[in-house]
């Protein structure tokens, strides 16, 4: 039952362990964490418990990480093998299903929490500085391994019902979005049932403590001074239990992974599709014709965003009349902006890194440069057909904000502001290094894009603040001056750097 479990795991870890760029990866942890830790310094002047300091943004930055793992690293497991052709391959040379499962996940478990045992030592530090102490150390930790343990058995159940490695990412993220959301929706019934009916029972109860259950709300108990639990609370034993609870499904269901459709019922489906959504004759440019039917999703796909949009929108309509004196019209649309500026630039880059990592998987590089038409308009082209995704989003987030009183003067203000066009040069500089990065990694290039745009963004600030003792005019000048063409000049290197790779990575083939 348990034959090929070593030999993955070996494998797995021996790939890791010859990877340079995972070494890479951990310094670069490191360094952010040691960048948390100079800043602290900066701020212990004026700041009291500079160790809870340290130790708190360290804690959430590890938690957000382990989110971003769980829907690209995790969800990956085994679509990988389908989307390679190897599973079948891999269980005719005996490895049993189970050996499989646990071969492919706990291996990625373990890199993930080497990942968290390296800053460990470092950590420590924060119990020097004061305002922690070694068992709230301890309690995070332990809080931190269950959620990857959790997030580690959800990403290997939707990897292995999910025939793409993109749908299994998505189902994961929506799996997180509930964890997060669920405890919150929670609090509010708490709250308006306390408020209006006082009443009790289980169902009463267990939305109390449901709050407990997830990693981002417990931390906020722990992290405080004078804490005094232990480290078995119930985010540690239900995280871990469905982690668990994820490995069991995962093997339940994974015969139907199995599954292979066959090549008529594929194109019965897709006969089928074609018939509701017809990209009828092909455009004028053709590769932003193909690009906007076969990757974005066509009008289907715009039906979609606009549907997902109003959902979320009228569920904070919802929210506001459960609690109409605490959330006004404003706060509904100042939510859905900030979810907006998360979820738009995200879009963005993992379209755009999609798209070129597809024609290097699909080997198709070598055909596209025999087209008399220039590869950088070909490469234009492409990437236009995936942002009018991003862009319709943008559009009705405008038109959400543009509909609150104050809305329309938010909006010009915030185009007088420096800060804004440097969070657009950001978001460009972002996409493209995510697009560079997706030349050469297999997977998680927009994870690393956005971490070293977030780190490069953060060191700006720190820069300005700390180092150069600049005011708000001066701020205003390096930004405008010097900030925003260096990002500026690293799009266009970028795209550059894009097109020579794809290049000779087209000679290879």
């Amino acid at each position: 039952m348990f034959q090929g479990v070593t030999a993955l795991l070996e494998r797995s870890l021996r790939t890791e362990a010859r990877a340079g760029w995972t070494h890479i990866f951990r310094l670069v942890f490191l360094l952010c964490s040691y960048g948390c830790f100079v800043q602290v310094q900066w701020d212990s002047a004026w700041r009291g418990a500079p160790g809870l300091q340290f130790f708190q943004s360290v804690a959430y930055l590890d938690a957000i990480l382990i989110v971003i793992a769980g829907s690209s690293f995790f969800a990956r497991a085994i679509t990988e093998e389908k989307e390679e052709g190897t599973l079948g391959l891999m269980l005719l040379a005996g490895i049993s299903p189970l050996g499989l499962l646990l071969g492919k996940s706990v291996g990625r478990l373990t890199q993930v929490l080497f990942l968290l045992a390296v800053q460990f030592p470092l950590m420590q530090l924060s119990v020097t500085l004061g305002g922690i102490l070694p068992h709230q150390l301890t309690t995070v930790y332990a809080e931190l391994f269950a959620f990857t343990i959790l997030l580690s058995g959800a990403g290997l159940f939707f990897s292995v019902l999910a025939r793409s490695s993109g749908r299994a990412a998505r189902a994961t993220l929506v799996f997180v979005a509930a964890y997060l959301l669920l405890p919150l929706i929670a609090s509010w019934l708490v709250e308006f049932l306390d408020n209006h009916y006082s009443q009790t029972g289980v169902f009463v109860d267990t939305l109390r403590v449901l709050p407990s259950w997830c990693i981002f709300y417990d931390l906020s108990q722990i992290l405080t001074t004078g804490f005094g639990g232990n480290a078995l609370r119930p985010q540690v034993i239900t995280n871990c239990l469905g982690g668990l609870l994820g490995y069991l499904a995962a093997w339940i269901c994974f015969p139907l992974s199995q599954r292979e459709t066959s090549q008529r019922s594929r194109r019965w489906f897709f006969n089928r599709s074609t018939r509701l959504v017809s990209p009828g004759r092909c455009w004028s440019w053709p590769f932003l014709w193909k690009e906007f039917y076969f990757a974005f999703g066509s009008w289907t796909g715009l039906i979609r965003r606009v549907v997902l949009f109003g959902l979320g929108t009228v569920g904070l309509l919802g929210v506001q009349a459960l609690n109409s004196p605490w959330m006004a019209w404003s706060e509904v649309v100042g939510i859905m902006g900030f979810l907006l500026l998360l979820i738009v630039p995200l879009e963005t880059a993992f379209c755009v890194a999609r798209t070129v990592r597809t024609e290097i998987y699909q080997q198709t590089l070598s055909t596209l440069l025999m087209v008399p038409t220039n590869f950088h308009l070909i490469l234009l082209q492409k990437i236009a057909g995936v942002l009018v995704g991003p862009l319709i989003t943008t559009l009705l987030g405008l038109a959400l904000v543009g509909s609150a009183d104050e809305g329309v003067q938010f909006l010009e203000d915030a185009l007088q502001e420096p800060v804004v066009y440097l969070y657009m040069a950001n978001v460009a500089s972002a996409v493209a290094l995510s697009a560079v990065l997706a030349t050469y990694l297999r997977w998680g290039s927009v994870i690393f894009a956005f971490g070293l745009q977030i780190a490069s963004f953060v060191f700006g600030i720190f820069l300005l603040e700390n180092i150069l003792h600049a005011n708000h005019s001066d701020s205003e000048m390096v930004i405008v001056l010097v900030w925003i063409p260096a990002l500026l000049g690293v799009v266009a290197l970028s795209w550059v750097i894009v097109f020579r790779r794809l290049q000779m990575l087209a000679a290879d083939f």
